[in-house]
């Protein structure tokens, strides 16, 4: 038989409410400290990725240049299928095209040479950067543009000084040598990331199509302007990561006022060189830095880069490189 010890046994009990607030009150705030670093690691993954689709594509596009004489540049618009007895019915495609098989995408780029858009275009991960997911993944999208130059609104002539990737589907079209570029293929911008053209692109037609106006220059490329304020104001759209596509807080745009390097990421964008070089490129520098950073041959461009004091602007590393 068990005896008693004589002691009033232990009653458990649970937290008070003041306890459990107190509890609930600590795990809130570690919460809120820890949030903006997962946000930043976050950020961080999203902009690493972002890179190495950016890479993969530029690698693609030196591919395209390499396999062609005297490493031509490819145009921001091509004719991929001429047919001379009628013009009407030739298959113009953008850069996007010609580097499906460096994508791994070699039937699809086929299909295109047919002269025929394929029935379905779809859905290529490698061309969009995860920080501006499109709101479906059953429509060809693209975040990636080119170095067309000088943005001309008035669709003025090309000048082979002002950038590196022409309308190559022209009757006189420009011919680009990457391996011979006067500023060095080290200090010439090949590729940016462009937000939101998901927008823009045709959901139907995708990169090509029998009519040249479904492949126009602000939705496959980013260019500088010869004056990048209006009016003694900086244009918001102008400058890199300018505004977004259809923000309410800012003026009406047009079309080509979206084509200058712009993304999610905070403080930049992911870019590539000529070279094949990839980097970050702070959206911070002076306007002149970036259209020196943009033409193949600055003391020969359209309008000379100036800086504020309206002296011709000769780069420097420091201006741009981390």
């Amino acid at each position: 038989m068990s005896r008693s010890s004589g002691r009033p046994a232990r009653v458990s009990r649970g937290f008070t409410l003041i306890e459990l607030l107190v509890v609930i009150t600590i795990i809130g705030m570690l919460m809120a400290l820890l949030l903006p670093a997962t946000n930043a690691v976050r950020g961080q993954m999203q902009r690493a990725a972002c890179l190495n689709n950016q890479r993969q594509v530029s690698m693609s596009v030196l591919q395209v240049v390499a396999a062609s004489s005297n490493n031509v540049c490819p145009g921001w618009r091509n004719i991929i299928y001429p047919n001379p007895s009628n013009p009407s019915a030739s298959l113009y495609c953008s850069w996007v095209v010609l580097a499906l098989p460096g994508l791994q995408q070699g039937q699809l780029y086929q299909q295109f040479r047919s002269g025929t858009v394929p029935t379905v275009v779809p859905y290529l991960e490698v061309l969009v950067c995860p920080s501006d997911p499109p709101p479906n993944t059953t429509s060809p999208a693209l975040d990636y543009v080119v170095n067309a130059g000088m943005m001309d609104a008035n669709g003025g002539i090309e000048k082979i000084t002002d950038g590196l990737f022409f309308d190559r589907s022209s009757t006189k079209p420009l011919t680009m040598t990457m391996s011979k570029i006067p500023d060095g293929a080290e200090n010439t911008l090949m590729m940016s990331e462009n937000m939101n053209l998901v927008k823009l692109l045709n959901p139907t037609l995708g990169w090509g199509d029998t009519s040249s106006y479904t492949v126009t220059k602000p939705i496959f490329s980013f260019c500088w302007w010869a004056s990048a304020s209006t009016n003694g104001t900086v244009n918001p759209y102008r400058k890199i990561n300018g505004g977004k596509v259809a923000d309410p807080s800012l003026p009406t745009a047009t079309a080509n006022d979206y084509a200058r390097p712009a993304s999610n990421h905070s403080g930049g964008v992911n870019v590539a060189f000529a070279s094949g070089r990839e980097t970050w490129l702070r959206e911070d520098i002076a306007y002149y830095v970036y259209q020196q950073l943009m033409t193949p041959d600055g003391q020969r461009a359209s309008t000379i880069a100036v800086d504020t004091t309206g002296t011709p602007y000769l780069l420097l590393d420091s201006d741009y490189k981390q």
